[in-house]
């Protein structure tokens, strides 16, 4: 399957995708996440172009690479971090299955669709709050079909992980603070 036709199933019908990923090797769901992450860092590096007075070429190129990488650890962070959190919540089928909803679960793919439809200035903060809700709702239904969790435990995965790092920031800013 393509990057595009997983990128379409996803948006449609993230249940037959996720099943479809069960049985696959990793390599797919990395290749789709590492082809998002380009297009993504390409889209970044756009926006800085046009959003600043010119910068020289070997800054812009300095900037994609860091813009990708970033965005590759991002998204193994935030898969490991779901993880720990499934497995005290009972997923055992294994860490490359949740880095598989990780990879899957990658903004590119309800962003940029979601993105285009929802950029009009009226309903621009509703489609960004969009955009996160879709991808709550694909980790969710990565880590049931790839982790075989209920609904409940998949969902309070992802809610107890957000909630942790919501703490550890506000920790942190107080700390700051005072």
């Amino acid at each position: 399957m393509n990057i595009l036709q997983r990128a379409k199933e996803l948006l449609i019908s993230p249940e037959r995708c996720f099943d479809s990923e069960k049985t696959s090797g990793l390599s797919t769901a990395l290749k789709y996440m590492l082809t998002l992450q380009l297009v993504s860092a390409i889209g970044s590096t756009m926006f800085i172009i046009i959003s600043r007075k010119p910068l020289p070429i070997d800054i812009l190129i300095a900037d994609y690479i860091f813009l990708y990488i970033q965005g590759i650890l991002v998204i193994l962070i935030i898969g490991s971090w779901t993880h720990l959190w499934a497995y005290l919540l009972g997923a055992r089928s294994g860490f490359r299955q949740t880095l598989k909803a990780a990879f899957l679960d990658h903004p590119e793919t309800s962003g940029v669709i979601m993105g285009l439809i929802f950029s009009l200035k009226p309903v621009a903060l509703p489609g960004i709050l969009l955009v996160y809700l879709w991808l709550f709702v694909l980790l969710w239904t990565g880590l049931q079909h790839l982790q075989n969790l209920s609904r409940v435990k998949a969902a309070g995965t992802i809610m107890i992980a957000i909630a942790v790092i919501g703490l550890m920031i506000e920790k942190v800013i107080m700390v700051l603070l005072s």
